[in-house]
């Protein structure tokens, strides 16, 4: 809950016009919920954090999700983290004008396939967002829109697993003639943070 309030009381002292959702601050096990809010769990050392924070600024809405890490990450997390990352470099490859969106979900999909994780890929691999939080394109099976250029997709490939959480990346991309340019320049591996 402290990090909760950090994040979007830094938010707002940085013009944030308001914030679309509550924060969304887990560690641990409870990773494993897509849709969390913070509580008044003391975070352990060494397991994984997930920051989830949205503002809105001049009318749009920028989301972004990154992972932490207090203390060592365990080599399996590690493991899986990477895959999550490759999955997101996947879908970002295959953004250009003209796509299918079900085309970003099925390249990323396909290469958490190959690495056995299939069953815990849960949750869509991108969305439409600007305005509101979720726009279309809205990505279901065969999801048939096609990609203009100046559209932004919200990006958010994951992991999740009820015995030791989630593990996800969620990014703001705009589309471009030469492809995918993403909007947030935040670090997107798994920091470790000293305990």
């Amino acid at each position: 809950m402290e990090i909760a309030t950090e994040a979007e009381y830094a938010m707002r002292r940085a013009c944030a016009e308001f914030i679309p959702f509550p924060s969304i601050v887990a560690s641990g096990p409870r990773t494993y919920m897509v849709h969390i809010y913070p509580e008044g769990r003391k975070i352990n050392k060494n397991e994984q954090v997930l920051l989830d924070i949205a503002a809105s600024y001049e009318g749009y809405i920028g989301d972004i999700s990154r992972m932490a890490y207090v203390g060592r990450p365990i080599k399996e997390h590690k493991r899986i983290f990477k895959i999550v990352y490759g999955a997101w470099e996947k879908a970002i490859e295959a953004i250009q004008v003209g796509v299918k969106v079900h085309e970003l979900d099925l390249a990323a999909r396909k290469y958490i396939e190959r690495h056995g994780f299939e069953r815990a890929y849960i949750y869509p691999t991108c969305r439409g967002m600007g305005m509101e939080v979720h726009e279309i394109p809205h990505l279901r099976g065969g999801e048939e829109t096609v990609l203009e250029e100046g559209m932004v997709l919200h990006l958010l490939p994951g992991l999740y697993f009820k015995d030791i959480g989630g593990f996800r990346i969620e990014e703001m991309v705009l589309v471009t003639k030469k492809g995918a340019k993403c909007l947030t320049k935040f670090e997107r591996n798994m920091s470790e943070l000293a305990k």
